[in-house]
């Protein structure tokens, strides 16, 4: 009888998340084809007008692609590789202390350097200058299979393409994101 309740309820779970997903790729999806045709202009492919390339391919005639656009990309990592940007704490208001906000800054400190984030935050802001997305999370995870002491992490995601955000969301880090994110 549980298992029947509980059956049910994660496929209610299931099919809610999936409705989320679908109405956060399709309010996405006009960003991810222009994402992913930047994508490949990056990579020297799609830099010839269709009609053009064809009729030079058919006439013989050679298609020179000088590609420069990975020298932009590089120019504006390369800005954010010498900031070395790292989360900066600050206390919010009159009731928070300039103390606190120096011992959470330190921990914080303290799991980006554990979590290498310097590096997952370069990944991030590459894929950002190529094609417009850029991912990275936080989380945590069990320090062992046999402790329930968790570390918290700081992940690069490689896929810009594997998130979808809440699509009422307007700020652009999407704090107010309403449902979750998936990755």
């Amino acid at each position: 009888m549980s298992t029947d309740k509980s059956s049910d309820k994660n496929a209610a779970i299931l099919k809610l998340a999936l409705a989320q997903y679908d109405e956060a790729d399709t309010a996405d999806q006009a960003n991810l084809e222009s994402a992913m045709s930047d994508l490949e202009f990056l990579t020297g492919l799609g830099q010839w007008d269709e009609k053009d390339a064809t009729a030079r391919e058919a006439a013989g005639r050679p298609m020179l692609t000088i590609n420069r656009m990975p020298q932009f990309v590089r120019q504006v990592t390369g800005d954010i590789r010498r900031a070395n940007p790292s989360i900066s704490i600050k206390p919010g208001d009159n009731l928070a202390s300039a103390e606190t906000a120096e011992i959470i800054e330190g921990l914080t400190r303290n799991i980006e350097q554990a979590s290498d984030a310097s590096s997952v935050y370069e990944r991030a802001a590459e894929s950002s200058a190529a094609c417009g997305i850029g991912h990275w999370r936080v989380r945590a995870d069990y320090e062992s299979d046999d402790s329930f002491d968790q570390t918290i992490l700081i992940e690069s995601i490689a896929n810009p393409f594997a998130v979808r955000w809440d699509p009422v969301a307007k700020d652009p880090t999407r704090k107010d994101a309403r449902v979750g994110r998936w990755a």
